[in-house]
């Protein structure tokens, strides 16, 4: 849709419509919620190429991540940023509070700012409705970071199946059978990926997977301490696989609370370390995240993109496997009655 086809629509001159974009104070306040009520229904943003042909292009680049108060998000921005720096770039940071509605108000925003490119970490909501970045790629040069979705983008990403099979396979090496699993949000594809390859760890050792041993969280604390609690409950339980670092902090709360020592009464593995734990005794078994290899992949990868528009290679950053993986796991071979 063009300016042409607002102005149309709104039975006024595309000069009006333009005053009305640029808010001018010449406009009826009348006419100016009408021409806004027909754009906002046809979704319609101003193509930021031609109505700024005489101004250079922003020397930046935007970052829009789910939640600025989960630390992991934090930390790769701030590995962007530093990368971002080093080519004398600029970075606009947008926190779409995992709304998928934010999100798109941002990418629309950031277009308008004529940014080089967007490194774009999705909502949770955003999988299924991957094809939303169609209109929008056209425009500008967008690359995925961390939450993979359903289309051809370059991206970079975690092998998050391979990561959980190796997690679970783990504890069943350490004469683990009741093991349980604290997932994320399944409209999550990181989520997903995690479960299918506890599972698949779980069946190719001739395990079966029970539902009741499945727990549902959301990626927060308050997720993982519910579920944990729930767990906690179920002497069967030997282990407990969480699939990131926040839910495992609620873990240790309901632990505390319960009176479980980790892990002489339940072991378990997080997919993310918890950074300072060393220091308050929180030894758990956890995958280091390499941020700075995130950040310094999702630039690269940002600018592959921008010189060569079909460039769509999908990179794989592995998680250092630390020395540290069996701190928070209890050998019970030979032992399965350990907690009855």
């Amino acid at each position: 849709m063009k300016i042409t086809d607002i102005a149309e629509l709104s039975g006024v001159s595309k000069a009006t419509v333009s005053r009305v974009l640029n808010n001018s104070p010449n406009v009826k306040e009348e006419t100016r919620e009408k021409i806004m009520k027909i754009i906002e229904k046809n979704n319609y943003y101003p193509n930021a190429i031609a109505r700024n042909l005489s101004k250079r292009e922003n020397n930046s680049i935007g970052v829009i991540i789910p939640d600025i108060s989960n630390p992991f998000f934090a930390k790769i921005v701030d590995k962007i940023s530093i990368e971002a720096e080093k080519k004398g770039l600029n970075v606009f940071l947008c926190n779409s509070g995992e709304e998928f509605k934010n999100q798109e108000k941002f990418i629309k925003t950031l277009i308008e700012q004529r940014i080089k490119g967007i490194i774009l970490i999705a909502t949770r909501e955003t999988y299924p409705k991957s094809d939303f970045l169609k209109e929008y790629i056209k425009e500008i040069p967008v690359i995925i970071l961390d939450r993979a979705l359903k289309t051809d983008l370059p991206s970079v990403l975690m092998p998050n199946f391979e990561l959980a099979y190796d997690a679970t396979k783990l504890f069943i090496e350490n004469g683990h059978k009741e093991i349980a699993i604290i997932t994320g949000p399944l409209t999550e594809k990181t989520a997903t990926d995690r479960l299918e390859g506890y599972k698949k760890a779980m069946l190719d050792n001739k395990l079966k997977v029970k539902k009741q041993n499945i727990f549902y969280g959301d990626f927060n604390v308050e997720s993982g301490y519910e579920m944990s609690k729930e767990i906690l409950k179920n002497k069967k339980i030997t282990g407990v696989f969480v699939s990131n670092n926040l839910m495992t902090i609620g873990l240790l709360k309901a632990a505390r609370e319960s009176g479980h020592r980790i892990p002489e009464d339940i072991s378990v593995f997080s997919f993310e370390e918890i950074e300072w734990g060393e220091y308050f005794g929180l030894e758990i078994s956890a995958y280091k995240i390499p941020f700075e290899l995130m950040g310094q992949k999702a630039v690269e990868v940002l600018f592959r993109r921008i010189e060569d528009k079909t460039f769509n290679q999908k990179v794989e950053v592995d998680l250092e496997r630390a020395a540290n993986q069996k701190l928070s796991i209890k050998n019970i071979r030979g032992k399965e009655d350990v907690k009855k």
